[in-house]
């Protein structure tokens, strides 16, 4: 149980403000009609059962709100069998009112199930499903992951009106369009995204022993919009540290990323509705666009690849004593609107600090930044 017992109110009226105590009453709290009424925010009764069967446990739960407060129960159920666990949660309601009307007819609010089965240390599959009872018990949404060590795949499907790409030029639709909802198509549960993802850091591996130090990680994320497929991409950021105990540490990281990654499926059978957007050519093949990103003696080839370096980050820590100086440095391609015709130029990100190790707040930390040609102390 819980609410307010007494609270200061603020009159402004007259020649000065006066405080005058304001008093809870065995109402519910909230405000209406502009007025603020005082009283209890919680008063609520709860239980829970446990079972321990065959070393598994086995819960439920149940509360339920007292007046003066709306009538509501909520229940939660969880089954262990095996490798399984099941959980169900439901709650039931009576608002006082419900689309700005009085109302006094029970609610069912949407069924939450939740089933996960792990097969050991770092090898987990889980569903959830929301389904609404006053909805002919329709599914809403539907998400499940696969996790495998440091793979992880995921999907989710969703109640929504399906996207469309509408081109500006119908008969020439690679000129650019708009994705665009179908609002008069009725909502049904569709396809959302679909997600891949490997992240990997390996141990640091001792070169010279307690001395010199290195180790690498690799992260990928592949991902692809089932709505509007154009949105589908695909990220890649590798890196590795050197760390000299005590003295210096180094670490360096590349992060790349193709946007364009649906267009390989244009010359896939039934794929061409999907991929019109995109004009033909040699650039739709993933091993010829991977090649020509690395072509340095054609521009043009390297420049309509989807393949793109995002940002480069580099960062040395020089350990002296009880002070560290820190060195970052950062650069990433951004569109120069200043020069004519606009074109991408490369931003560098510098900064420098000196900082005392027992007491942090003090130091000195600069910054330059190329494409403002400026320094700044932070």
């Amino acid at each position: 149980m819980g609410g307010t017992l007494v609270k200061s109110k603020k009159y402004t009226d007259g020649d000065g403000p006066e405080l005058t105590p304001q008093w809870g009453s065995w109402k519910k709290e909230q405000t209406k009609d502009g007025e603020e009424i005082l009283g209890l925010r919680s008063h609520k009764l709860a239980s829970n059962i446990a079972a321990n069967i065959m070393d598994k446990q086995q819960t439920f739960s149940l509360s339920t709100d007292l007046p003066p407060l709306d009538p509501l129960i909520q229940t939660s159920v969880t089954f262990r069998v095996w490798y399984s666990e099941t959980n169900a949660r439901i709650d039931f309601k009576k608002p006082e009112m419900l689309l700005n009307k009085p109302n006094d007819e029970w609610k069912i609010d949407p069924l939450h199930l939740t089933e996960t089965v792990k097969f050991g240390n770092n090898r987990t599959f889980s569903y959830y499903m929301v389904m609404e009872p006053e909805d002919n018990n329709k599914v809403t949404t539907v998400t499940s992951s696969l996790t495998l060590w440091d793979f992880n795949a995921s999907f989710s499907a969703v109640k929504l009106s399906k996207w469309e790409f509408i081109p500006n030029d119908p008969d020439a639709p690679t000129q650019g369009g708009k994705w665009v909802q179908q609002p008069e198509e009725e909502q049904a549960l569709n396809p959302r995204d679909l997600t891949f993802s490997y992240s990997k850091s390996s141990f640091e591996q001792d070169i010279i022993k307690d001395r010199l130090g290195f180790s690498m990680n690799l992260n990928t994320r592949l991902f692809f919009d089932l709505q509007r497929y154009t949105n589908s991409n695909f990220q890649l950021t590798t890196g590795f540290s050197l760390k000299v105990k005590k003295f210096l540490d180094l670490s360096f990281s590349l992060t790349s990323e193709n946007a364009v990654i649906f267009r390989y499926f244009k010359n896939f059978p039934g794929m061409e509705e999907y991929t019109k957007m995109y004009i033909d050519g040699p650039q739709n093949n993933i091993l010829i666009d991977l090649l020509d990103s690395f072509n340095f003696f054609d521009n043009s080839k390297r420049q309509r690849s989807g393949f793109k370096m995002k940002r480069g980050n580099f960062r040395a820590v020089h350990h002296l004593g009880d002070w560290d100086a820190t060195l970052d440095v950062s650069m990433y391609p951004y569109l120069d609107s200043q020069s004519s015709p606009p074109k991408y130029d490369v931003n560098a990100e510098i900064s420098f600090l000196v900082q005392w190790s027992a007491i942090s707040e003090i130091k000195t930390d600069m910054k330059y930044e190329k494409r403002t040609e400026k320094w700044t102390k932070n």
